[in-house]
This record gives C-alpha cells, sequence and structure tokens, in this order.
C-alpha cells in the first residue's frame, strides 16, 4: 500500500536521498549510453521534473490513486521515474508537467520495469507510452 502520496511530502532526508538515487542513475545512464546508444529505438534524454501518475484502483470503477513522482529520463518511447514504493500496477496514466499551468500532456503507459534501489527506500520504475490520451 502506498504511504507518501506526493514528492512535496518527502521527509528532508528522503529529498537528499532522492537526489543521490537521481545522481547514481545519471551516471549509470552515461556510462550505459556508451554501449546501448545505437540498439535503443528513441534516443533518451535526462529530465529531472516531477509528474503525475494516477493508477487504477482495482475493484474500483474509474477511481485512480494519484501520485507525483521525480523523473529521471525520457524518450518518446517511455519515462523512468523513482518512487520510495513498490507500485503493484501495470497499467498506469501519466501526466507531464510542461507548463505553470500544470500538467498538459498525458499518456495511456504501461510499467515495463521495476527495480529496487538497495539502501536507498526508492525504486526505479520504467513506463512505455502506449497512447497519448485528454484527461
Amino acid at each position: 500500500m502506498m504511504t507518501i502520496l506526493s514528492t512535496e511530502q518527502y521527509s528532508p532526508k528522503q529529498q537528499k536521498c532522492a537526489e543521490r538515487v537521481l545522481d547514481s542513475l545519471d551516471h549509470l545512464l552515461e556510462r550505459l549510453d556508451k554501449h546501448y546508444k545505437s540498439q535503443r529505438s528513441h534516443e533518451r534524454k535526462q529530465l529531472r521534473s516531477v509528474a503525475v501518475v494516477k493508477i487504477p484502483i482495482p475493484d474500483a470503477a474509474g477511481e485512480v490513486h494519484e501520485i507525483k513522482v521525480y523523473t529521471h529520463n525520457i524518450s518518446a518511447g517511455g519515462m523512468c521515474f523513482i518512487y520510495p514504493d513498490l507500485i503493484a500496477a501495470e497499467k498506469v496514466f501519466v501526466g507531464l508537467i510542461t507548463s505553470q499551468a500544470g500538467v498538459n500532456l498525458w499518456f495511456n503507459s504501461k510499467i515495463v520495469r521495476t527495480k529496487e534501489i538497495q539502501g536507498e527506500g526508492f525504486w526505479e520504475y520504467g513506463v512505455a507510452f502506449l497512447e497519448r490520451i485528454e484527461l
């Protein structure tokens, strides 16, 4: 069960940990890009931002659990974000905040990779954008 709803609710310790995790992921991406860049379908770009993830609640017609997450990178095919809890859902809605007005790009998405960041209290998620949607 998710206990932390938004990035702004993280404790100072969790904020520092999130920064450390993102720094570590940046370093790893730089190293791996040298080897895998040519094999990827879409070029990845670093994106340190906040995104909204809406997780459908099972057996609750149309209801969603909404969280804010820190993003790590993005491509035309998907993105990576971190969150301090396990997300059990496979299908989610991802909202990208592209202006001061808030979220204006929504995607029906699928979680394709889940990895616990050992000793840091965070999980890394890779999502594939399935289609752009209006919410």
